[in-house]
């Protein structure tokens, strides 16, 4: 009979390290749907929630962390609330709490007020009640995200026209009002290739978003508009909408804010990337076409004012993106 002794190492037998800092991995919401590309696609998306009103899904994002002494995972040594900070508003988390031992934790939070741009800051909440030699963790600049005012899925179905709203006073973008200035129509006459079509309408703001006036709007669409086509040379990806038959966003602005001047003299902003500023959008050189070298454009040809004097800008495009007026 034998015997075998195993003796771990020093390494081994350590504890694991309490933490000096905490680190910021993931911000994560709602998904897009599927097949979207990926540089279209935000950092978080994710809708502000009513105070004193149990948040719906699309209201709720998670801060993943991890726990650090210098460059060694790290764990405190009994269960800590994490609390989540941010200088664009409120924040209300609804659960967050280092489990002792463990070297990572989530934290699941929501925010009140629609705002562009939100950097976050995770720590844990012993800071204010005394002396804490942890530091708190702040999201980098790429992890910054917007939080929208109203986000919705569309169902969709690849070769059907899909004509769908967001925004204005009954949500689906009737008509821009006083109270709901800007809002979106979307127009995409073969449908999406994805089931469903994502469009939300956020805030407006003079530098990220380009806008005039905070009365203004961001709104934003997000779709596979490619799909894979077999051929006789294999497998090819082609885009559902072209240059000469492109995809249509109607951005409706009231009168409050775009009723003044011709209408060629109201612009637009656009992105395509999920998380870049918005820039101009240029005019495009016919109706119902986008140039050789623009990814983009306005027409001008198919916008128009009604008879109550409010404005609507065609905007068309074959990618996804987000749109603003104001």
């Amino acid at each position: 009979m034998a015997s075998l002794l195993v003796v771990g190492s020093d390494d081994a037998l350590a504890a694991t390290p309490k933490p000096d800092r905490i680190q910021v991995d993931l911000i994560t919401g709602s998904p897009a749907p599927g097949g979207t590309p990926t540089a279209a696609v935000p950092t978080t998306l994710v809708e502000a929630s009513t105070p004193g009103v149990t948040p719906a899904p699309e209201q709720v994002f998670t801060v993943t962390v991890s726990f650090w002494a210098g460059t060694e995972p790290a764990a405190f040594t009994k269960d800590t609330a994490l609390t989540v900070t941010s200088p664009q508003g409120a924040v209300v988390v609804l659960a967050g709490v280092a489990t002792a031992g463990a070297t990572s934790a989530q934290v699941r939070a929501t925010m009140t007020t629609p705002v562009n741009q939100v950097r976050l800051t995770v720590d844990d909440v012993a800071r204010g009640q005394g002396a804490n030699d942890v530091a708190a963790g702040t999201a980098s600049a790429a992890q910054r995200f917007d939080v929208v005012e109203d986000l919705r899925y569309v169902p969709s179905t690849r070769g059907t026209a899909l004509t769908a709203g967001i925004g204005g006073d009954d949500g689906k973008c009737t008509a821009p009002t006083r109270a709901n200035p800007v809002c979106g129509r979307a127009q995409l006459p073969l449908g999406a290739v994805s089931d469903n079509v994502l469009l939300s309408v956020g805030a407006c703001d003079t530098v990220y978003a380009r806008c005039g006036s905070s009365d203004g709007s961001v709104v934003q669409l997000l779709a596979d508009l490619d799909e894979e086509v077999s051929t006789p040379a294999g497998t090819v990806t082609q885009d559902l909408y072209s240059k000469t038959a492109p995809a249509a966003l109607v951005m409706a602005c009231d009168k409050v804010l775009c009723g003044q001047g011709s209408i060629q003299k109201q612009t637009l902003n656009y992105s395509l990337a999920g998380n870049d500023a918005l820039q101009p959008v240029p005019p495009c050189p016919a109706k119902n076409t986008i140039g050789a070298t623009q990814e983009v454009c306005v027409d001008y040809v198919q916008s128009k004012r009604d008879n109550a004097s409010d404005t609507y800008l065609y905007f068309l495009f074959t990618r996804d993106g987000r749109v603003s007026v104001g």
